[in-house]
């Protein structure tokens, strides 16, 4: 999942967006009174992320198209709209759906066909709709967790680890409780139901990250939605080189570049081997020969050598800092900033 998101539309925007493509509200429904999902569909209109047809109904059990599920993950997940196009030749400009297939694409939750299509009106199996749903919560894969549903053998193996996941925060329940129907389309009601119980259980955050120099170049000031599984090393080091293409315009020397490559590999070993002792101190030993600590209780320094800590327990609306210098002759005394600051989302 691609982790830096730009954010260039506040959230009215987006709600009004979605409210002129399908006005309703949920009072308006006719079709909800009493279905099973009445619950989760009103929580999701109340917030804005759907809407009913302009006919006042919702049709919660007909079939979900791969452009409503493109909307109500954009939306949902609040994807910045202002982002680097995906070509698909049966997507247009002129499509309602447009921005948010961009979105999605850019966020990482969809993926188009081998033939450069996205098939914005084709049904999409339950499969699929966990592989998005994970994929926009930044949720891992577990291992285990859906051998209690009769037919977990019959999942495909490239959705399993999604499967589990939902299952571990309380998002799966199967059909009737005994069957996942994992290759059977969803319905409006089902992926609606699933998505609010991944929100209602995992608080999702923002993480803003900027780089600047003494000099007043801004090199990265970006954010990223997440989950409370995130942990900090494994998010924030690939947030930080995700935007690298741009440091060799603002900054003149590799050495950014360099040292940001020798932490991710670093990190990237860690987790890979379980940070043994010897992970560790490499890991340490890295931060202290090259970062300075700054900010006393706010130390990024501090933050990042305990590379458990979940971005769930970071505090939140305070500025976490480090700084280093450039190393390359004649610029040794441009010294470089890194700030994060986490935000918990309504």
């Amino acid at each position: 999942m691609k982790l830096m998101k730009r954010i260039a539309l506040t959230l009215l925007a987006v709600v009004m967006l979605c409210t002129a493509i399908l006005p309703a509200a949920a009072a308006d429904l006719s079709d909800i009174q009493g279905h099973w999902a009445q619950e989760y569909i009103e929580y999701w209109v109340d917030k804005g992320v759907v809407s009913g047809y302009p006919d006042g109904t919702f049709h919660p059990d007909q079939m979900l198209t791969r452009a409503e599920a493109a909307k109500i993950l954009a939306t949902a997940y609040r994807m910045p709209m202002d982002v680097e196009e995906t070509t698909f030749t049966d997507v247009s400009e002129a499509d309602w759906f447009y921005d948010y297939v961009q979105a999605c694409a850019d966020f990482g939750s969809v993926t188009g066909y081998p033939n450069g299509s996205f098939q914005p009106s084709g049904n999409i199996t339950r499969n699929e709709a966990v592989k998005m749903v994970c994929l926009s919560a930044g949720l891992t894969e577990k291992e285990t967790g859906c051998e209690i549903f009769a037919d977990y053998s019959k999942v495909a193996d490239w959705a399993k680890g999604y499967w589990n996941a939902l299952y571990h925060v309380g998002a799966i329940h199967g059909r009737d409780g005994v069957v996942l129907h994992s290759e059977d389309y969803i319905t409006r009601a089902e992926f609606v139901k699933i998505l609010c119980f991944v929100a209602k259980e995992i608080a999702i955050y923002r993480m803003d990250v900027s780089i600047c120099d003494n000099l007043g170049n801004v090199v990265s000031d970006k954010a990223s939605y997440l989950t409370g599984d995130a942990y900090v090393v494994a998010t924030l080091l690939p947030m930080l080189v995700a935007n690298r293409d741009n440091f060799a315009e603002a900054f003149p020397s590799g050495d950014m570049r360099d040292l940001l490559d020798e932490g991710i590999e670093i990190a990237q070993n860690g987790y890979a081997d379980g940070w043994t002792e010897e992970n560790l101190a490499v890991w340490q030993k890295y931060l202290d020969d090259n970062f300075e600590t700054v900010g006393g209780e706010r130390a990024l320094t501090d933050l990042l050598s305990d590379v458990t800590t979940n971005i769930g327990v970071v505090a939140r609306s305070d500025d976490y800092v480090m700084t280093f210098f450039d190393t390359e002759e004649g610029r040794t005394e441009i010294q470089y900033t890194v700030t994060i600051r986490v935000e918990v989302m309504d």
